[in-house]
This record gives structure tokens, sequence and C-alpha cells, in this order.
């Protein structure tokens, strides 16, 4: 079944046999995700002997699952044998468990191969890195709590209720893209509306690239659209700068005006506002230089 390479995190290369690294776990940690490299090639590799990759994934957030796909390459021609294009597992992960107190993550590991390089003529210098690319799913929703709106300027309020403010504060989970700020401006319209007005300001706080859904499973593909949608009361807002409901998101921050008009009957409303996103999140890690060896260059001393 052909899997291409999809988002989040890390990569773990493994050679069998006198060079595998059991004893060096290599390791990259995002928010609630944990990434090591299990076994790989040190150094270098004889022609024609038989290497692994794999890699470990670890789920230590307690709210979401997590899946997605862990593609290994390498960076040599395939005339040359290695690792094969599409190289790639899927994997799920459920949440992580609490049990009084104490968090129990889940893990999965996944192996490639084995693989050998062939063919290498004497004399030339041959080398290669090999790169784990993991990608995954998220769809996040953020929300600020008790967003208020007053029917006019002159509304009595037991709770604060400006019209124009700065939240800093959402309640969100921990995803690569973040809702840093929402700055509101609120105008009453009469006949009990009000025109509501809100620039987001997302930003991006885990390395990595974000990138389409449809494209998970292009690892080079450099798509970075963003199914964006947010609502107050049900009530969808418009959204400046989106085309199909999809932000293009192709730096680390960027601002979103939106705008809705909305039913107030009373004094006030402190209802929570909600911002919805849907994207794919990609991480690619790779060794150091890997020297390959020809047959007839290889010796006892070398190879030991």
């Amino acid at each position: 079944m052909k899997k291409k390479a999809v988002f989040f995190f890390l990569f773990l290369l493994v050679a069998t046999g006198c060079q595998y690294l059991l004893n060096r776990p290599q390791t990259i940690s995002g928010e609630g995700v944990r990434v090591e490299f299990v076994e790989f090639p040190e150094r270098f590799l004889g022609e024609t002997e038989p290497f692994l990759v794999k890699t470990r994934i670890t789920n230590n957030n307690p709210t979401a699952p997590l899946s997605g796909n862990v593609c290994v390459n390498d960076f040599v021609t395939k005339r040359l044998g290695g690792i094969p294009e599409n190289s790639c597992e899927p994997f799920t992960l459920e949440p992580a468990e609490e049990i009084e107190g104490k968090l129990f993550p889940k893990q999965a590991e996944q192996d490639f191969g084995p693989f050998s390089y062939e063919r290498l003529n004497p004399g030339v210098p041959y080398s290669t890195n090999i790169a784990a690319i993991f990608s995954y799913l998220v769809e996040s929703r953020h929300f600020v709590e008790g967003f208020c709106v007053k029917k006019s300027s002159s509304a009595k309020t037991p709770i604060p209720c400006d019209r124009s403010e700065t939240i800093t504060t959402t309640k969100q989970p921990r995803t690569p893209l973040q809702v840093t700020s929402i700055q509101k401006n609120v105008n009453s319209l009469g006949n009990d509306q009000a025109n509501v007005r809100i620039t987001l300001t997302l930003k991006k706080t885990d390395k990595g690239d974000l990138v389409s859904r449809e494209n998970l499973e292009e690892p080079f593909s450099t798509n970075a659209l963003v199914d964006l949608s947010v609502s107050y009361l049900g009530i969808p807002f418009q959204c400046a700068g989106l085309s199909g409901g999809r932000l293009d998101f192709s730096q680390d921050a960027k601002e979103v005006a939106c705008h809705a008009v909305i039913d107030v009957s009373q004094e006030y409303i402190a209802e929570p506002l909600e911002v919805h996103m849907i994207y794919g999140f990609r991480k690619v890690i790779q060794t150091d230089s890997i020297k390959l060896i020809p047959e007839e260059e290889q010796s006892g001393d070398l190879l030991a």
C-alpha cells in the first residue's frame, strides 16, 4: 500500500548488526509529543550491509489522540538501493491516561527495513543522511470564555464588558498554531443589534511546517492552507483574506479581521467565542552524514 510522508516530528534511523546505536537515543519533543531515534547506522555503512530505521512516538497529551504517518528517506540515487520511495508507516495513539494524578503516556514504534546499498563503485566517495518525516492532522477549538457584547455603550453590566479591548487569555489546546490575542470592537446598530469586529492574531509556536490537510501525504508540498472559522452563539463571522474558508498561512504569524452582526435583546451577552482550525503539521529530522563504503574497500578494522 502506497503511503507518503506526512506532519509533526521526528525521525529515527537504524542500522543492524554491529552498527546499531541502541544506547544513544536521539529525541525531539513537542507539546505533548515525543519522538525518538531508537536505532540507526553511525558514521559508515558497508555495501550490502543490512540496516534498519526505527522510530518511537510518545503521546503525552491526555486530551487528544494522535494519528498520522512517519516516512523515512535517504539522499542517494535509487540505483544504489537504500531506502525505497514511499517508505512510510501509519500510526494512531490514544490520549495519555491520567490515573490518580499520574500521567501514563501512549507509545508506538515503527520499523523500516532491512535496507542495504549496492552497486557502489570503488574510488567514488559516497555518503548520505537518513531523514524521517512525521506528519499529522490537527483539529483544534480555541475559546474566549465570557466574550461580552453590550447592547449599547450605556448598558450596565455586572461584569467587565468593554466595547473595545485586547483579549490575551484564551482556553486552547497545546497545538502548533495558537491564538495569541483578539482585538475586539463592538458598535451598536440599533434595533437590538451590534456589529462585532475582531482581529485574531495567530502564531505558529512549534518548530515545523504547516501543511494543507489534503497534502499531508506529500512530504515536499509547500501548500499551507488552514481551515478557519469563528462563531459566537452559533453565528458565523465573516473573515477577510480567506478563500473558501481557508487561510494561506505561509509565515509564522498572521492577523485575520472578522465581523458579525449579533442580536442583543438584553443589556449584554457573555458567551464563548470559538475559533476552529484544521490543518496538517510536519516535522523533519535527519542524521549526521553516513559514509557508504564499497565492498572492495571494506576491511575488518574499518567496519569493526
